[in-house]
């Protein structure tokens, strides 16, 4: 049987960032079913794409490709303020 964790956050093993949140609560759950079954936890990734990672040997981090945003989009004051007048 493989269990397969989908974590929508940056799982990254040994950490770049401080790792914390959801994240480490999927790290720590797989860590724990690894002991009794076959684990993949997907995970985007930001630094540098690996397929997947080994952790022991029921357990492995399958990194998706997912790039990053290297910088946000340009803010219209205008359409931002229609946008919360529209709310109410």
């Amino acid at each position: 049987m493989i269990i397969l964790i989908i974590s929508p956050g940056l799982v990254e093993v040994p950490p770049i960032r401080i790792m914390g949140g959801i994240p480490e609560i999927d790290y720590q759950i797989g860590i724990q079913i690894s002991a009794y079954y076959k684990t993949i936890i997907t995970s985007p990734f930001y630094y540098k794409y690996q397929r997947y990672k080994e952790i022991n040997k029921n357990l492995k981090i399958l990194y998706i490709y997912h790039p990053a945003i290297n910088r946000t989009a340009k803010v219209n004051v205008f359409r931002l303020s229609l946008e919360t007048l529209s709310v109410l």
